[in-house]
């Protein structure tokens, strides 16, 4: 991922398009929040600078959009690996919050910090089981009860749904109306 592939080459071309990436954030997207998207507003948003101990992806790609007419970022990770990493649900969090930083370096005193909606697309030849939560990431197990309370209730909850396309046949993805992804 982090020294790009052509896989990544291909989907940051196709999918960094607004036009192209709208139809697949349509169809991977919870119906409530595609409703709450101003799809005509979906444009691509500046890359952000994340910390010096951070790398851009290649593949990821930033959007911006309005949700129910206030600013948010939709926030693209299209992973290509035979077997998905356990640490992605790491580094999701940390590239929203080099976001979040970068946003707050430009702007140093915004009330509020617009939504990054974190879209993690899976084209892996298998299943995703990977841990897709940061509390997995954590070896708590031989804890009491409650010191393990304890000490979750101070780390930052973070998680996400992966959009795992080695469960779905061609079919499935043409019903989505993906068709593009036929490029694959």
């Amino acid at each position: 991922m982090a020294n790009g592939t052509p896989h990544d080459s291909l989907f940051r071309d196709i999918f960094g398009k607004p036009e192209h990436a709208g139809p697949l954030l349509k169809a991977l997207l919870p119906p409530a929040l595609t409703a709450a998207i101003d799809w005509q507003t979906l444009k691509n948003a500046p890359t952000a600078q994340v910390d010096e101990q951070q790398r851009n992806q290649s593949s990821d790609i930033l959007f911006e959009a309005l949700l129910n007419g206030r600013p948010a970022l939709l926030y693209v990770l299209f992973e290509h690996t035979v077997r998905p990493s356990r640490w992605v649900a790491l580094q999701v969090a940390a590239y929203i919050i080099g976001i979040w930083r970068d946003l707050r370096r430009q702007r140093p005193r915004p009330k509020y910090l617009p939504p990054v909606i974190p879209i993690v697309v899976s084209f892996g030849k298998r299943r995703w089981r990977a841990t897709t939560d940061l509390a997995s990431l954590f070896d708590l197990s031989d804890l009491p009860e409650e010191l393990r309370g304890a000490l979750t209730k101070g780390m930052p909850q973070f998680a996400f749904q992966p959009h795992d396309f080695a469960t779905k046949s061609p079919s499935d993805v043409r019903a989505m109306g993906l068709s593009l992804l036929g490029l694959w």
